[in-house]
């Protein structure tokens, strides 16, 4: 793993759209917000995924969206509760500063599904959120199973 890559995932902000206000999530830094968010959804745990730049190499605009929106779809077919949200580059790093890409929050989630979704969508990590409201960096690897385990086309 490219240490630059490494530190970009660690250092980012992950932003959760709440009803009453953005939740900002880091890893391996505790959220009572976030914990609370989780309670209010009867889950416990949620996870934070994306399909932009799949592989972490930028695609273009359009073929992001439409690889969200498929992701999303996929998403809300299962049931789950989602919220938006966006991943950004740490403050602190003004040659990133405004990056940022859209997320889905899912709610209630397992890690296996999560990471089943991620694989799927050629993502190299994702941010898993268990009871107490740890935010996690998972890596993933890369596949074509979608989120009930079965191939994509």
């Amino acid at each position: 793993m490219n240490a630059s890559i490494l530190q970009a995932f660690q250092s980012a902000r992950y932003i959760v759209q709440a009803p009453d206000g953005e939740i900002q999530l880091r890893v391996g830094r505790r959220s009572t917000a976030m914990n609370r968010l989780m309670h209010d959804h009867h889950a416990s745990c949620a996870a934070i995924l994306t399909a932009w730049n799949p592989g972490g190499k930028p695609s273009g605009k359009q073929a992001n969206v439409a690889a969200q929106a498929a992701l999303e779809a996929q998403l809300c077919a299962t049931g789950a509760a989602i919220l938006a949200g966006r991943n950004m580059a740490a403050e602190d790093d003004p040659s990133t500063n405004d990056w940022t890409e859209p997320t889905a929050v899912v709610f209630g989630i397992s890690l296996t599904q999560a990471e089943a979704v991620a694989r799927a969508y050629g993502q190299l990590a994702f941010v898993y959120v268990r009871a107490g409201g740890m935010p996690e960096l998972i890596w993933a690897r890369p596949s074509h199973a979608g989120i009930d385990g079965h191939a994509r086309s």
